[in-house]
């Protein structure tokens, strides 16, 4: 008797934005390596990939999609490229760049999968959660935004997916609230990878 071959998995890229202001916490590393390792553990582990965007008022730092990127590179990076007074932060500062991370990811997978994207960000105290690129990601329902907050956000659009972590933080858990928001964003997705 032949059987017939497992059902192939989705493409997904996920893309961390990485607000410049955060980079010094100590558990902005675990957060990262959280969502890496779940993912790396998954049935669909051969077909994720990885990406981020650092970020303050600009772009300060982007890099392409691997199969694993880890929150130390990330934080190394960081210390390496930011100024000791990092500007106010914006969001939009790094939507755009994330958001052409994603179409160029869905551009070039054509082999009849689902395709998807998770934008993760985390936005530091008094940070602009606004853009102008939020109407262009909420236009195609692969590309999901999820923002996690520290410290008290500043300007925050309606129907954004935020989650705030807990200020003063003991031991803040960035990994979940970024694992549960992938749960939400997979559910709000799923009708469209259903039915293409």
């Amino acid at each position: 008797m032949i059987l017939p071959p497992p059902p192939r998995s989705a493409h997904e890229l996920v893309v961390f934005l990485v607000d410049a202001a955060v980079t010094h916490q100590p558990w902005l590393a675990a957060g990262v390596d959280r969502v890496v390792t779940g993912a790396r553990r998954s049935l669909a582990a051969p077909n994720h990939h990885f990406a981020w965007v650092l970020f303050d008022s600009t772009i300060r730092a982007v890099h392409p999609e691997e199969v694993a990127v880890s929150g130390t590179a990330i934080v190394t990076t960081a210390r390496r490229l930011l100024p000791v007074n990092p500007a106010p932060t914006a969001l939009d500062g790094g939507l755009a760049a994330a958001y052409d991370l994603a179409r160029s990811f869905l551009d070039r997978r054509d082999d009849g999968l689902p395709r998807a994207v998770d934008l993760l960000a985390v936005v530091g105290p008094g940070g602009d959660c606004g853009g102008e690129e939020h109407a262009a990601i909420a236009s195609d329902p692969r590309i999901q935004l999820a923002v996690v907050t520290y410290g008290g956000p500043g300007p925050t659009p309606a129907g954004l997916d935020v989650t705030a972590l807990p200020d003063p933080p003991d031991d803040p858990d960035l990994g979940s609230a970024w694992i549960a928001a992938r749960c939400r964003t997979a559910g709000r997705r799923r009708p469209c990878l259903v039915l293409g």
